[in-house]
């Protein structure tokens, strides 16, 4: 009876929990171009995690038992996902269908360390650690809401599931999945009151008809109220923000909105935004309107990406202090010298409301910006970037004075040391970056004498067309081959193989063999060209989403960063800038190479040995962190370290749970006596103490006083830390020992205040006299769980026990 009565209720909950996880999990799609590769697999992991609970928790199994059932399905499902073609009937695990399992999970990491949301669905490596991770935080759900019955506990891993993605992406979460997600959890909740009162007062034999009334009563009082509570606080929470705009920038994220903005940083995120989604795909829509003294403007730059992985180029992290707020001037940029021929120019920017983004376009450099808001610049790149959430480039007006700089051959061939901090992070190469990368680097640029040299016949092999002894056929600009990207895989399928790409793989194939050269790079992201607004001749342009671009810069002191252009002519619609002839040796460049040049130093400003440039023994200073802040990797870590922390912590919360039942079930003076002596024999099981199921109740009490200890009191300071004797102690074990004994052979037992408490005080000054260690182990590993008494109350001979003397001392 009790069996089929409870398997609703067990099933509903389940139910519930798995809808509501997957609902959070959908928060998650704008971590991947294609979501659909992990939330329909996800919709399956959560549902047989949800029907594998409800049918073991039907058989009466234990919290830990029903866990494991459910991992073991979860376990199979992904070996067969994973590696079916190595599995037993494509099923059961082997050896090596585990190795191919943790080699996928090992690739879905990988990718999601290296990619930016979106990730492309180019990749079809990165679902799996999603789906992987999602699995278990079902199981860690369905746990909390239907195993220990505590849904508001459950409410912690959804809220960091729905936490993360609200952080990391700058589109947000829907407010409709936000409302969905609420309803779900309320209903949650709702489902597990209604069970609580369903179970109140006792069944004292009456009939089956009555007992479902009563169910039916309860559904009927629990349901309409959670209906109306849970719809009314859901449409408030959605739309209330909607008319208090200000609290999406107020005291809770720490920046004011404008120049009087608080907060201490803000943290930079990815802007890379893959070119695919904002160049290739889509209308060509207008993104910048521009009017501007410069006869000639061009690059616009949004972003630095000065990282590269091994799968893709980046920007590392970094954090931007108050301090940098940008206030009319900007600083000199990094190794510019003054006396550099330039020329000021003036510029007025406006950014179309269809151009969102919390990166601010600039010419580079820019010496002054006046815009309205809290804008802060990193004084490493002299990238713009909103400090405040949601507020971003659309429809913002901005003046600016840049500088046209325009060095010379002589510049470059004279240009100073690099800076050593400098020079070790700009040259930084991932490991995974393969060896012929550097040798078709020094074969290319083997008749260069120095680095300004080099990076000439490094753009040159790019642009201009050469001999087939040279390094192969020439290099074609094409959107054909636009789903490729820059990693190691598709780069050397672009410089060895197709020679075909898009301004990705150029820039990003330069700024690499660039540094593998010894020359610092990174690539930058904006804008390439724009349109004359108006008749020809006017001082008005017009940048649009086809003006994407990226392009590699080179550092030389004195200089500074230096822009260079290896995407052909076909695509930015004039020749590579500067530098030629003058750059160029005497030596003809598209002749094969017949000598190894040495590498250019830090510190050299014509070459230097190999053995200068930073190894894998030779710590490279990153810039601060070695990850953008709007990756699914983040994720990836969150959600891990939940997990992680969530296992850690259940055995310490099933001891809270398997207490807290005890007590709460002891209705009874008896009852109550016996949970107090359980109570205790299992806090002694906890800290490894012994503990004879043989003794009777006063042998065992009188084994546990020698063990009391406690804190010296005022005027025992010339004692030690603990004292061998505790009075309070002893008086509330007396209190136990002879509630426990009239529980089971007295006629009559009265009612005992605080049973609780003296078990409690009991336990805690046998604790004194423990180490650290086995205190922490009682904590954390509490072995009651598993060590269960196998027999039931041990019942003293004979009733003399009652006057014996007490105790206490």
């Amino acid at each position: 009876m009790r069996a089929r009565l409870r398997l609703p209720s067990t099933t509903l909950l389940s139910l519930l929990a798995a809808l509501t996880t997957w609902l959070t999990m959908t928060t998650w799609a704008g971590f991947s171009e294609r979501p659909s590769d992990f939330l329909q697999p996800l919709a399956i992991g959560c549902a047989l995690v949800a029907v594998t609970g409800a049918l073991l928790r039907s058989a009466r199994l234990h919290p830990a038992l029903v866990v494991m059932g459910q991992l073991v399905v979860l376990g199979l499902w992904l070996n067969h996902r994973f590696a079916a073609d190595a599995a037993l009937a494509g099923w059961l695990p082997t050896a090596d269908s585990i190795r191919a399992c943790l080699d996928v999970l090992s690739a879905s990491t990988d990718a999601a360390q290296s990619y930016a949301a979106p990730v492309p669905d180019s990749v079809p490596e990165f679902p799996p650690i999603l789906i992987t991770l999602g699995g278990g935080l079902a199981v860690l759900v369905d746990l909390l809401a239907c195993g220990a019955r505590r849904v508001p506990l459950a409410g912690l891993p959804l809220l960091a599931m729905y936490t993360a993605p609200v952080s990391m992406l700058e589109s947000g979460v829907p407010w409709w999945k936000f409302a969905l997600i609420a309803v779900t959890f309320l209903a949650l909740l709702a489902a597990e009151e209604a069970g609580r009162l369903a179970h109140w007062g006792r069944d004292l034999g009456l009939v089956e008809a009555r007992h479902q009334r009563w169910r039916a009563a309860s559904n009927r009082t629990v349901w309409p109220s959670a209906r109306k509570i849970g719809l009314t606080a859901t449409a408030m929470a959605v739309v209330v923000p909607v008319f208090v705009p200000t609290i999406a920038g107020g005291v809770l994220d720490g920046m004011g909105n404008g120049p009087g903005g608080g907060g201490d940083g803000v943290r930079i995120t990815n802007p890379m935004l893959n070119l695919k989604r904002d160049f290739l795909q889509g209308p060509d829509v207008p993104a910048l309107q521009v009017t501007t003294d410069d006869p000639n403007p061009g690059y616009m730059r949004i972003a630095v990406l000065d990282e590269y992985t091994g799968f893709a180029w980046r920007p590392s992290e970094r954090d931007i202090p108050i301090e940098h707020r940008v206030d009319g001037e900007l600083p000199l940029p990094e190794g510019l010298d003054p006396d550099v021929t330039a020329t000021p120019r003036q510029y007025s920017v406006r950014a179309l409301p269809d151009f969102d983004s919390r990166w601010l376009p600039l010419p580079y450099p820019t010496l002054r910006l006046d815009i309205d808001g809290d804008w802060r610049y990193d004084p490493s790149t002299m990238d713009v970037v909103s400090a405040v959430d949601g507020k971003t480039t659309a429809d913002v007006t901005y003046t600016l004075e840049a500088l046209d700089v325009q060095p010379t051959a002589e510049d470059l061939l004279t240009s100073s040391a690099v800076p050593n901090d400098l020079f070790r992070r700009y040259t930084q190469v991932d490991a995974d970056v393969e060896s012929w990368v550097a040798e078709l680097a020094e074969q290319v640029t083997a008749a260069g004498t120095n680095k300004a040299e080099r990076a000439v016949l490094l753009q040159n092999w790019f642009t201009q067309p050469h001999t087939e002894a040279f390094q192969g056929k020439n290099f074609d600009y094409s959107l054909a081959n636009s789903g490729a990207g820059s990693g190691m895989e598709d780069l050397e399928d672009f410089l060895q193989n197709s020679r075909t790409g898009y301004c990705e793989q150029f820039a990003t194939s330069m700024a690499l063999m660039a540094r593998t050269l010894g020359i610092p790079a990174r690539v930058a992201v904006g804008f390439l060209r724009p349109d004359t607004v108006g008749i020809p001749g006017s001082d008005s342009y017009e940048y649009s989403r086809a003006d994407m671009h990226a392009w590699p810069e080179l550092y030389f002191g004195g200089v500074g960063w230096v822009r260079f252009e290896p995407t052909p002519s076909s695509r930015q619609g004039a020749e590579p800038p500067l530098f030629s002839p003058e750059l160029l040796p005497e030596d003809d460049p598209t002749a094969a190479p017949t000598s190894t040049a040495t590498t250019p130093s830090p510190t050299d400003t014509s070459t230097f040995q190999p053995t200068d440039r930073p190894t894998e023994e030779d710590p490279v200073v990153s810039g601060g962190g070695s990850d953008g802040g709007g990756r699914p990797w983040l994720l990836v870590t969150v959600l891990l370290l939940l997990v992680a922390g969530t296992l850690a912590a259940l055995p310490r919360t099933a001891r809270s749970l398997v207490r807290s039942r005890r007590w709460a079930a002891a209705s009874t003076a008896i009852e109550q006596a016996e949970a107090a002596w359980t109570e205790l024999r299992d806090s002694f099981v906890d800290h490894r103490l012994a503990w004879n199921e043989q003794d009777t109740v006063r042998q065992r009490a009188a084994a546990i006083v020698p063990l009391f200890r406690r804190r010296p009191g005022p005027g025992e300071e010339h004692l030690a830390r603990v004292v061998t004797s505790s009075p309070e102690a002893e008086a509330a074990l007396d209190r136990i020992l002879h509630f426990v004994e009239r529980s089971r052979y007295a006629r009559t037992v009265p009612e005992v205040d605080d049973i609780r408490r003296d078990v409690e005080l009991c336990v805690d000054s046998v604790r004194l006299g423990l180490d650290p260690d086995v205190r922490r182990k009682a904590t954390w590993l509490p072995v009651s769980l598993v060590k269960r008494s196998r027999r039931g109350p041990v019942h003293d001979s004979g009733l003399a026990a009652l006057s014996e003397p007490s105790l206490s001392r």
